[in-house]
């Protein structure tokens, strides 16, 4: 009967742990998105070549 028990109550920690290992792969997943968007931006502009300047004065 304990044995029952004891094994059900593993099953469930396994359920939960299963959960919050989706959810924060899930969250890391959204974040390696907003990574990866700040990193083209950079690079692009990063890869923009700047124009020379007029000189002011004399």
């Amino acid at each position: 009967m304990q044995a029952g028990v004891k094994r059900r109550e593993l099953l469930i920690t396994n359920i939960k742990i299963f959960e919050k290992l989706e959810k924060i792969e899930t969250h890391l997943a959204d974040h390696d998105e907003q990574f990866r968007i700040v990193s083209d931006a950079i690079k692009q502009l990063l890869a923009t070549e700047e124009k020379p300047r007029k000189k002011i004065g004399f």
